[in-house]
């Protein structure tokens, strides 16, 4: 699962809160009270607007959103280390705390990238094979459509209303079988080549991404951080990344009146797996909101 790239910003660096600071007169405290020489106001936070889907000419949206349905998990799988798909939960992790001022170059050396490919669903309809062999009851009523998650959420379907710019288009590879739609993301050459050739700077704040969700992940339950893995390991760390290794669910929802099944990577779950999606955790980086620009392209 592809992740934002996270900028390195040193802890001491960051300002404090913006505060208002006033001095009180001598003659306005009381006799037998402290005397303090200034009171600290912190300013008060202020609400953003949510980002407007219309666009300037266009007409208001006609009617209701459709609703979006409970998903209902129908199977979980795990990419081992040579990414090879396995029906178990071998590759499940767990929210673990993170340590403060955790050093997110750690083990950058040591990171096993798996290069970027084009995004099949083989994997996903091997998964929903084996859960129509079980006649699972969530799919008797039928399947409009399926696909992974990211076709759905990341630059496609359901935000391509957010997008303004002619380059955040998108490419989709879509099969008609026996009424079901079948959705992938195309990937051309000149696509794949821009992945996999990050300069310098582009990879090691990938890397970032993926350091801090080796912080916030253990093999176990736990409500402290992980202990170091080894002897140059600092605390926290719970593993070196390899991107080979990956946990799915797969589940089925609904979109308005279209029945969906959906399959994605899970980034860990909270305090223990219940077969719900109830305890999903997923992690994400960004910038730090610094105004209401940045605001609007976070809730984009």
């Amino acid at each position: 699962m592809s992740k934002r790239t996270l900028e390195q910003i040193d802890p001491e660096a960051v300002p404090e809160p913006s505060t208002i600071k006033r001095k009180l007169s001598l003659s306005s405290l009381k006799p037998t009270g402290p005397s303090p020489a200034r009171q600290q106001i912190t300013a008060p936070s202020v609400q953003l607007a949510y980002p407007s889907l219309l666009t300037p000419g266009s007409p208001p949206p006609a009617g209701p959103s459709p609703p979006f349905q409970q998903p209902t998990p129908l199977i979980s799988f795990s990419y081992n280390d040579q990414h090879e798909l396995e029906f178990n939960d071998s590759a499940l992790r767990y929210l673990a705390p993170p340590p403060p001022r955790a050093q997110l170059g750690h083990g950058y050396d040591r990171w096993n990238r798996r290069p970027e490919a084009r995004s099949r669903i083989d994997g996903l309809l091997r998964a929903l094979s084996a859960v129509q062999d079980k006649k699972h009851p969530a799919l008797s009523s039928g399947v409009g459509a399926v696909a992974w998650r990211g076709v759905l959420t990341r630059k496609s379907i359901l935000t391509a209303p957010y997008e303004e710019r002619e380059s955040d288009g998108w490419l989709m590879n879509v099969m008609c079988v026996n009424g079901v739609l079948y959705l992938e993301e195309h990937r051309d050459e000149a696509c794949l080549q821009a992945k996999n050739d990050l300069n310098p700077r582009q990879r090691r704040q990938t890397y970032f991404g993926y350091s801090f969700e080796s912080y916030c992940t253990s093999s176990a339950p736990r409500n402290s951080p992980n202990p170091p893995q080894g002897p140059n390991d600092p605390v926290g760390w719970g593993g070196d990344v390899d991107t080979n290794v990956q946990w799915c669910s797969v589940v089925r929802t609904k979109l308005g009146n279209t029945r969906l099944v959906i399959g994605g990577e899970v980034d860990c779950v909270r305090d223990k797996y219940t077969g719900k999606t109830d305890t999903f955790v997923e992690l994400k980086t960004s910038m730090s909101i610094r105004g209401a620009q940045d605001e609007v392209r976070f809730e984009k």
